[in-house]
């Protein structure tokens, strides 16, 4: 029996003690799942997989018959099972992190697979940077804000997704009556 299906499905005891004295069988199943789902090609053939294997727990059968194949019968795998394999996929990818997790000694009351990716998933990292007016030392995110020139990018790629405009036609309506009201109008919500 899986030992995913086990502690976080079937049985009652999710508990960290219990999820952590079976924590080699856990990732190995981890592992496995998320291996096993790299190498097939498209959903079709991950649910025929799946379906015949020890992770048939994920999904529900539905008593009407898929169309496009009478034979077989509708199979679905809901939220929460969705949820489950997510985790399982995102675990197997952190060894060295799950294994600490593991180990710390520490209590964290986990009782899930989302406890435990939240356990062990890297936390964003915070550099220093400091104002050379102030001499003040403050954290910023790593993630940096897109440029100007991204934002003029991202700017004319959404004119022609919603508008169907290129980016000429763009510029011309810019330099329109229109667009100049609609420059007016910005300057009013900035300085407001």
């Amino acid at each position: 029996m899986s030992i995913i299906k086990k502690i976080f499905i079937t049985d009652a005891d999710k508990t960290e003690k219990n999820i952590k004295n079976n924590a080699s069988a856990i990732y190995g199943e981890c592992f496995e799942y998320a291996n096993k789902y790299a190498s097939l090609d498209g959903a079709d053939a991950r649910r025929d997989y799946f379906l015949t294997s020890q992770y048939r727990y994920l999904y529900e059968i539905k008593g009407k018959l898929n169309m496009s194949d009478a034979k077989k019968p509708k199979a679905i795998m809901n939220g929460t099972n969705k949820n489950i394999a997510e985790k399982m996929r995102k675990i197997a990818e952190l060894h060295d992190e799950f294994y600490a997790w593991v180990n710390n000694g520490e209590q964290t009351g986990v009782t899930s697979l989302a406890g435990i990716y939240n356990a062990i998933k890297p936390k964003p990292v915070k550099t220093e940077t400091t104002d050379e007016t102030t001499d003040e030392t403050t954290e910023t995110p790593e993630k940096q804000k897109r440029t100007l020139d991204e934002f003029i990018t991202q700017t004319l790629v959404q004119a022609h997704n919603e508008f169907k405009l290129s980016p000429e036609a763009f510029l011309d309506y810019l330099n329109s009556d229109k667009g100049m009201a609609g420059f007016d109008k910005a300057l009013d919500k900035m300085a407001s």
